[in-house]
């Protein structure tokens, strides 16, 4: 999936390895690695019937927790958000001092008390594993990194709401201008007119107007083109 992406703005890794040893080992072997990482996500025990939920980072608030958290509204609909886990394994070696990567811990019901019965007996086995359960907790994470693409600060170019017509970026194909209400890919051209100020960043627009922010990617993308948007972060 990520290979198919026209353009990222992000590298990415995907490591399997033996819990804790692993993760060890290649926190000691690659300390370049380490300090251009800027955050992750640990997926264990996630096929269960349980919600898909999240231990957060133990630094807590960065984009890592916040893009989780949109996901599960938008995929599951269900927000099941954890302090950081001090038993979440690979996840407590990256958080930890002189590592400091923030990394959230990712799992349904997870081994944590009053996680599930089995965890760790001879029950627990694949009958406890659903293709749907482990599929819904990919797309979640498939949407919270797509989320983190898209995370960036924009200002905007412009003194009070500009003339969207006379840039060429007016949303009629979006159902504006007509008499009625606009699609929310509509909305979010006047969404990000008032917010776009240099300082809150594209998820955090997305948040307070109650919006996907996928719901942004034509008009920022259309600004951009136009000049009425600068991106502040590269």
């Amino acid at each position: 999936m990520l290979q198919k992406l026209p353009k990222r703005h992000y590298s990415y890794r995907l490591a399997l390895w033996p819990e804790t040893i692993g993760a060890m080992t290649y926190i000691a072997k690659y300390p370049d690695r380490i300090a251009k990482t800027v955050g992750g996500y640990q997926f264990g025990i996630c096929g269960d019937d349980k919600p898909v939920g999240i231990d957060r980072t133990k630094a807590d608030g960065t984009i890592i927790d916040r893009a989780f958290h949109h996901a599960m509204k938008l995929v599951t609909g269900e927000i099941v958000s954890r302090p950081f886990n001090i038993y979440g394994t690979d996840a407590c070696h990256f958080n930890s001092i002189g590592v400091d990567v923030p990394t959230a811990n990712i799992s349904r019901a997870g081994s944590r008390p009053g996680g599930y019965a089995e965890y760790h007996s001879s029950a627990d086995d694949l009958s406890l594993v659903s293709a749907d359960n482990l599929f819904e907790t990919l797309l979640t994470g498939w949407v919270a990194l797509m989320t983190i693409e898209r995370t960036h600060v924009y200002r905007g170019t412009y003194t009070a709401s500009p003339f969207m017509s006379r840039h060429g970026v007016y949303p009629y194909q979006h159902g504006a201008g007509v008499g009625g209400r606009a699609s929310i890919i509509g909305d979010a051209y006047y969404a990000i007119i008032p917010h776009a100020d240099g300082k809150q960043d594209l998820l955090e627009i997305a948040e307070r107007c109650e919006m996907p922010i996928f719901a942004f990617n034509e008009c920022v993308e259309q600004f951009l083109k136009a000049g009425l948007l600068t991106a502040c972060d590269g």
